[in-house]
């Protein structure tokens, strides 16, 4: 079985021209092959096929997370989890636009991301690391982070958390200064919904 190419898989996003997705950019048409395929049954095991553009079949491409001002052009795609498999985690595919940013924030529970598709920054406490295919980056309980991506290409990864989890806490202005963590820069014309 042939693995797909990720330099040469073409992007899934175009630009929102008058659309009424809360994403800045919609995912590309899918072909009519690829809409009518369906995961087996959970009773078989769940397989949810890898599409052209970092799409999975069955699984819809949403917000990061609810509009803010602290995060700009990122989406994601839950997976694994919440969809009755009983897994201790769940597995979850985000993708930040060329200059956009996460949230920074804290929880209680940890993260292990893996790089898929392009580069990107991530800053966990005061500790910045660039992220790149088949990186791999554990961020512990308790330590703010935010990931970035100042390239010019989409910058996706996996995130693997516990299915059971704290609610993130987004830091506030005051607090990334006191932890002397920079400001993403302002995003012209990139909203993030």
């Amino acid at each position: 079985m042939d693995k797909p190419n990720p330099e040469q898989t073409p992007t899934a996003f175009s630009p929102q021209e008058g659309g009424t997705s809360p994403c800045a950019w919609e995912p590309a048409p899918l072909s009519h092959d690829q809409t009518e395929r369906s995961p087996v049954p959970l009773s078989s095991g769940l397989r949810k096929r890898f599409l052209p553009g970092y799409r999975w079949e069955g699984v819809a491409v949403q917000e990061y997370k609810q509009r803010g001002a602290d995060w700009a052009g990122v989406i994601r795609q839950g997976i694994v989890g919440g969809e009755g498999e009983g897994a201790p985690f769940h597995l979850r595919y985000f993708e930040i636009r060329p200059g956009g940013y996460s949230s920074l924030e804290r929880h209680h529970h940890e993260h292990l991301v893996i790089g898929i598709r392009g580069k990107g920054q991530v800053i966990v406490g005061s500790t910045w690391h660039e992220l790149g295919f088949l990186d791999v980056l554990y961020i512990p309980p308790d330590l703010p982070h935010q990931l970035f991506n100042p390239t010019e290409e989409p910058f996706g990864f996996f995130c693997i958390v516990r299915a059971e989890r704290d609610r993130p806490q987004v830091l506030s202005d005051e607090e990334r200064r006191r932890l002397g963590i920079p400001a993403p820069p302002h995003l012209e014309g990139l909203e993030n919904g």
